[in-house]
């Protein structure tokens, strides 16, 4: 019952993120909390895009592999991580970019094992500090919490990269699931660096218009955003900045409508659309701008 337990909650976390589990690293090999901050320290002095295979076993633990799961997709993973719990402290693992032309680390996922909430707080906050720093309380850029759920991110530059922590204390009955996140987006990806509000710049993977056979056009937008995707009010904020710029680029195109998506560093993304109406107001489902 209690694997049960363990394993539906871990379907509905998994289930959230929009990326496909074969992008998303194995969830199950055996490590120690000690063990995975050494690690993520060893890991924090690197350059990600030149980390090969070689050096990640010598940087990152070599966790004890666990039972595969009898199922595929979310619910096999969900299951070795049940599994994992059986005998493990936390398990996880972390993925590399592959591809012709991609290289070096991208995503590091642990799962704490249950336990009470304030322990369960302990252990993402060391997991938190080993890439953060040492500050006693570092506190997020972005945030969403509830009763049953506490989700923490941080964002930050370095060498040029941009990365993303994300922690998630997620109720299990009496006890308390962990999830750690940490992620690089890819630099390679970026297209185009919009600078809004003063000093802040947003990194654009895309921005170009699809026109159809008829009068109605689209400006397709995508770019990667520092919020939670679950942090409605910091994507909000984020876009209220961003839509001087897209609006101006909106009327040079003369288009009718915008599809944005936001992506984040740890493999979670938000899409919808804008349409101008007759009035020449734009509006959205998830959003809409203030002073069309």
């Amino acid at each position: 019952m209690v694997n049960a337990r363990i394993a539906l909650t871990c379907v509905i976390a998994l289930s959230f993120f929009s990326q496909s589990c074969s992008e998303r690293p194995g969830p199950c090999g055996c490590v120690s909390l000690d063990v995975a901050v050494r690690g993520l320290e060893n890991l924090n002095t690197r350059d990600w895009r030149q980390i090969d295979r070689s050096a990640l076993e010598a940087d990152w633990p070599q966790a004890v592999p666990c039972e595969a799961g009898s199922e595929g997709g979310l619910k096999g993973a969900a299951e070795q991580i049940a599994r994992c719990c059986e005998r493990c402290e936390m398990c996880g693992s972390a993925a590399m970019d592959e591809g012709p032309t991609q290289a070096g680390l991208r995503i590091v996922e642990l799962w704490i094992c249950p336990r009470p909430l304030e322990s369960q707080r302990g252990a993402l906050q060391r997991l938190t500090q080993a890439v953060v720093g040492s500050k006693p309380d570092p506190k997020p850029t972005s945030a969403d919490r509830g009763d049953a759920r506490i989700i923490e991110g941080y964002s930050w530059v370095s060498g040029g990269e941009l990365f993303m922590l994300r922690t998630d204390a997620i109720r299990t009955d009496d006890d308390w699931m962990g999830n750690f996140q940490l992620g690089r987006c890819r630099s390679e990806d970026v297209t185009d660096t919009w600078r809004v509000d003063g000093d802040d710049s947003v990194r654009v993977i895309r921005a170009d218009v699809e026109r159809s056979t008829t009068d109605d056009s689209e400006l397709r937008f995508e770019y990667v955003t520092t919020c939670l995707i679950e942090d409605r009010s910091c994507h909000a904020s984020e876009l209220d900045q961003l839509w001087p710029t897209l609006r101006s680029r909106a009327g040079q195109q003369r288009v009718t409508a915008i599809h944005l998506s936001a992506e984040n560093c740890v493999g979670s993304s938000i899409s919808f659309r804008l349409d101008r109406g007759a009035d020449g107001q734009w509006k959205g489902g998830v959003w809409s701008p203030k002073g069309n």
